[in-house]
């Protein structure tokens, strides 16, 4: 009987590096390491030697590739197979860019995982001089978190969780961050916030097919916790002009300058909304405990 071949399992959530632990047993592997995104990881797995990384691809998708190509410098003997639940065909074709040899989708099948792993036997390692001769691939714009904060109805404190979640990602963690005021009845990011808007996403959508950074970020206001904030129209009129499609352009653009968007919505659904929510990486819903408020959340949800 031949020896396990020694495998080290990345994955930010413990749980999860647990179960796929779970999986290999009574197999052919020996997990010898395991650890979260970060250049710890590397280090480690310079000390465990594994001759497989098991790699969870998942947002933030930069921090996952980071801590797999510090790896794979460490290891360059090392053959790597992710798994993930993305499943926009960009964000997977960056990770195959990145090296890694095989993606398998989550959740992870145990035939379909031992399978993959089998077939990395006998896989030459890449030498160092081979590496640097091969062609890097062409860079791939990261996408931020976006993340909707809806309620089916007003006055319940959307604004309110939004601001705060920005401020507190903008004060407690390097990530950038911008909120987005899209509420189409009444924004009121801005005044809560105590500023006074030059530009507003209405004068941003006039350009939304021709976006480009310097221009995009003179629209913008800084608060003083570093979060950024793209203000709703100063009258409600103007959002008339604005188009579903326009907004969705604005949003995937803001997505490729911060870690994180933001998008305040109006307690309605509109096409607006809508758009919001099919962009958004999350949606966080926010509700009141009246049985109007709870009827409508309900019915929002069933949408």
């Amino acid at each position: 009987m031949g020896r396990n071949r020694l495998v080290m399992i990345i994955d930010p959530e413990a749980d999860s590096r647990s179960s796929v632990t779970g999986l290999l047993r009574d197999a052919p592997f020996a997990v010898v390491a395991d650890a979260g995104y970060g250049e710890d990881a590397a280090a480690i797995a310079d000390e465990a030697q594994p001759e497989i990384v098991l790699a969870a691809v998942e947002e933030p998708v930069e921090d996952a590739l980071r801590t797999i190509a510090q790896i794979a410098a460490t290891l360059p003997q090392a053959v790597i197979v992710g798994y993930s639940s993305l499943t926009e065909m960009r964000l997977i074709r960056q990770v195959l860019q990145s090296g890694i040899r095989d993606l398998l989708p989550r959740p992870l099948d145990q035939s379909e995982l031992l399978a993959a792993l089998d077939a990395t036997e006998g896989v030459p390692p890449v030498s160092v001089a081979t590496a640097a001769q091969a062609p890097a691939p062409a860079p791939v714009p990261t996408r931020g978190t976006v993340l909707a904060v809806f309620g089916a109805k007003g006055g319940i404190g959307k604004s309110t969780i939004a601001t705060s979640h920005a401020a507190s990602i903008a004060l407690d963690t390097d990530r950038s961050v911008l909120v987005m005021d899209m509420d189409t009845r009444f924004g009121d990011i801005a005044i809560m916030l105590d500023m006074e808007p030059r530009f507003t996403i209405s004068d941003v959508a006039q350009h939304a097919d021709s976006l480009e950074p310097e221009g995009f970020h003179r629209a913008l206001m800084e608060h003083e916790s570093g979060a950024f904030v793209l203000a709703a129209p100063k009258h409600p009129s103007e959002w008339a002009n604005v188009t579903a499609d326009q907004m969705k352009a604005i949003v995937e653009f803001a997505a490729q300058q911060f870690d994180y968007v933001i998008l305040d919505t109006p307690g309605t659904f509109n096409d607006i909304v809508a758009t919001s929510i099919e962009v958004a990486d999350r949606v966080l819903v926010i509700s009141s405990l009246d049985m109007a408020s709870i009827k409508d959340t309900v019915h929002m949800l069933d949408l």
